[in-house]
């Protein structure tokens, strides 16, 4: 994505694991879609989101936003680059409600277990 916004997405079966490779933007998550429209059975789009939380977002970041939640990135400065996974519900097993519905958090730096990404230019 360069220079663009995105069009408003909510995954309702799905969470998204996000790991901004390269540069940054305004990613706003929770609250509700505006002019929601289902894309297909699972998805939903919209032309924005209104109430969530925006938040500035940059290389090294990364973001979780749990399943049914509305988001959006916004204010791209320059090449954003994102690394994105979507974890569906049913491979989660074991996670439970208070986990599902957790409030999105972000990292800088953060180190996984069991998971290695090597980016060269």
């Amino acid at each position: 994505m360069e220079g663009i916004d995105t069009p408003a997405t909510q995954h309702e079966k799905e969470a998204e694991s996000i790991y901004v490779v390269d540069g940054a933007a305004t990613l706003t998550i929770g609250g509700k879609l505006i002019g929601e429209k289902r894309t297909n059975p699972a998805n939903l789009t919209g032309t924005g989101v209104e109430g969530g939380t925006p938040r500035h977002i940059s290389k090294g970041d990364y973001i979780f936003v749990p399943e049914n939640t509305a988001h959006a990135f916004t204010n791209t400065k320059g090449r954003l680059v994102i690394m994105s996974v979507h974890l569906p519900r049913s491979g989660a097993a074991g996670v439970d409600a208070a986990t599902r519905n957790a409030p999105p958090r972000s990292y800088r730096g953060v180190s996984l277990s069991n998971f290695e990404l090597s980016v060269s230019t």
